[in-house]
């Protein structure tokens, strides 16, 4: 009968526990897929409305990746915009990203900025300072699950 009632409260206790957690711990978004996203020499494109609602999390993960056309060494500066909501977001990005280039090597950096209570971020601009233009531009962010409050009232 003891072994009965102890197997019962390990069974209950790994049902609550796997019912507690989510089977998505850990979600990638792609906000700007690869491809023939390219950025002229010299330029700066704002891509239109590329951003992700975070208001349940203090931070993210983000993921830029890029290759030249040809040979450069110069930098790319990926500008984001933090915001309460998509519609307000701030004038001056306070998130940047500056990524070298490397000829015709695709270049990955990886950030972590923190979010410090804003709700959204929306990539704002791709700056290009090299003479060769950018291909395969691929933008993606991730985000864990949700913070989770108890009110123990």
């Amino acid at each position: 009968m003891n072994r009965l009632l102890t197997l019962a409260v390990v069974i209950s206790g790994l049902l609550f526990t796997t019912h507690a957690q989510s089977p998505f711990a850990y979600r990638v978004l792609t906000l700007l897929p690869g491809g023939t996203n390219n950025v002229a020499a010299t330029a700066t494109n704002t891509p239109a409305a590329i951003g992700l609602t975070c208001a349940e999390q203090d931070q993210v993960a983000l993921l830029v990746e890029h290759r030249g056309t040809g040979a450069g060494s110069g930098n790319v500066i990926y500008a984001f915009a933090k915001g309460l909501d998509a519609d307000t977001v701030e004038s001056t990005p306070s998130v940047t990203l500056t990524v070298p280039l490397n000829g015709t090597n695709t270049v990955r950096l990886l950030s972590e900025p923190t979010l410090n209570g804003a709700g959204y971020l929306q990539l704002v601009s791709i700056q290009n300072t090299n003479a060769v233009a950018l291909t395969n531009l691929t933008v993606k962010v991730s985000r864990k699950n949700p913070r989770r409050t108890v009110n123990l009232r």
